[in-house]
């Protein structure tokens, strides 16, 4: 289930740790160097686990599934682990450093993205999500939080702590939507569909679409879409789709782009638009130009 713990401990293994650079629901990150055997230092960002203090269910459940599936996963738009260690009670989760900081900071400090950068880096994280899907496997917290920018400008998905394998292999296309239930609210109120909101039994790869039109629209708002802190009214907003755009934006998005939101954050999601026909709409196919 876990690693064996490291004989000689971190340091004595070239592994040193630096700063806290954030923090989970039962993890820190910290900043960390590692010397190589040829005397360079790397950067990474290390996600500390203290299995004594996670609950039993984290322990036995939760934590063991974010451990296989981030380990398993590759692919360029996902954040890979480098390695893990485990020392006495303690996990340490070394992953790539992303200096430029996560999607929500970005978008605070420069504010809303240009289109075609919204296009560019939204069809970065649907390569990702789809991916995921295509190997059987819910993501369940996608967020902006949880979308790291690379030092050269690339979109990495990553906080695999409420992932979901649900099937083994992708079914056949020919069979249609393949039914695979949670009941489990996960992630952030502020990017969950109301289907998860409201405790009903959902599919989690369809509730992954609706976070995705919360994050496209935060991209091209600079705000997210629905913004009220008591659940029964933020329901009562999601299901009459009373979401609009800032009037004060430099450039309202295009009629496209509003429509691809529209059908991502549509409440029922049967009638929400499934993967398939969203990697054919026109505005997600279309190349983007990117400016920095």
């Amino acid at each position: 289930m876990y690693p064996a713990p490291l004989v000689g401990g971190l340091k004595r293994n070239g592994y040193h740790l630096g700063p806290k650079i954030g923090s989970g629901n039962y993890s820190t990150v910290r900043l960390a160097t590692h010397i190589g055997r040829d005397g360079k230092n790397k950067l990474w960002a290390c996600k500390i686990v203290d299995l004594a203090k996670c609950s039993e269910q984290t322990r036995e459940k939760f934590f063991p599934r974010e451990l296989d599936i981030m380990t398993r996963v590759k692919h360029p738009h996902l954040l890979r682990v480098h390695c893990v260690v485990r020392c006495n009670e303690c996990v340490y989760i070394f992953m790539p450093y992303a200096r430029r900081g996560d999607l929500f900071q970005y978008i605070n400090k420069h504010g809303p993205l240009r289109e075609p950068q919204a296009k560019e880096w939204f069809a970065q994280l649907l390569q990702a999500v789809h991916y995921l899907h295509s190997n059987g496997i819910a993501h369940r917290d996608v967020k902006c939080e949880n979308l790291m920018i690379t030092d050269d400008g690339k979109l990495l998905l990553g906080d695999f702590g409420f992932a979901k394998q649900c099937w083994s292999v992708e079914p056949p296309a020919s069979c249609g939507t393949r039914h695979h239930w949670s009941e489990t609210f996960c992630g952030s109120a502020s990017y969950a569909a109301p289907e998860v909101i409201t405790g009903q039994r959902y599919d989690p790869m369809v509730a992954d679409l609706w976070s995705m039109g919360i994050v496209l629209f935060m991209m091209l708002n600079g705000a997210l879409p629905f913004r009220e802190p008591n659940m029964k009214q933020l329901v009562k907003l999601q299901t009459e789709r009373r979401y609009c755009f800032e009037p004060l934006l430099p450039k309202t998005p295009s009629a496209a782009a509003k429509a691809t939101i529209d059908h991502l954050l549509h409440p029922d999601p049967a009638q929400r638009i499934q993967m398939g026909a969203l990697r054919k709409l026109s505005w997600v196919t279309g190349s983007p130009r990117h400016t920095k």
